[in-house]
């Protein structure tokens, strides 16, 4: 059995930080996007160290966020039976 440990961005609310929007007016502004689906975040690669996810909430002054480590682990392998 292996597992591996990552940190994702997730909101008081419980959704977690996926990606952002650019809107396109002038000053150009990133509008940040969530969702309750955590495939959408690792689809967007949007995981980090515990301190990559701070740098992130900082950067795009993410309100109500904190970082949360996440578990990933094999249990087993199907053997097509």
């Amino acid at each position: 059995m292996s597992k591996t440990e990552i940190w994702v961005i997730q909101r008081d609310d419980g959704y977690f930080y996926y990606d952002y929007d650019f809107i396109m007016k002038y000053p150009y502004e990133e509008k940040p996007k969530f969702t309750r689906d955590i495939h959408k975040v690792f689809l967007n690669n949007k995981f980090w160290y515990k301190f990559g996810c701070e740098r992130e909430i900082k950067g795009l002054n993410l309100k109500n966020c904190r970082p949360v480590k996440v578990k990933i682990e094999i249990v087993g392998e199907d053997d097509g039976n």
